[in-house]
């Protein structure tokens, strides 16, 4: 899980070396961020859980929300799973 203060960030660490930011996505603070597939969800105890679009890593995208908050989630196949 990695903390988010003003956003959602890809960063390549194919030369850990020196990593480089791919891309920023505004999506608010979070604390936490799980990645499943081509989805990354991201939240915090007091804001909504956040699915964004990671195919393309230069250019995610958010594709929804749940009104649910959650201190960390767990998906597997259709569902996802939240510790409240």
């Amino acid at each position: 899980m990695a903390y988010m203060p003003g956003g959602f960030q890809i960063i390549d660490i194919s030369n850990p070396a020196a990593p480089i930011a791919v891309s920023t996505l505004p999506s608010g603070a979070g604390s936490w961020v799980y990645v499943s597939g081509r989805y990354a969800y991201t939240g915090d105890s007091g804001l909504p859980i956040k699915v964004i679009d990671i195919s393309d890593p230069v250019s995610p995208s958010l594709v929804g929300s749940l009104a649910l908050t959650s201190y960390g989630v767990y998906v597997s196949g259709r569902y996802l799973y939240s510790i409240r």
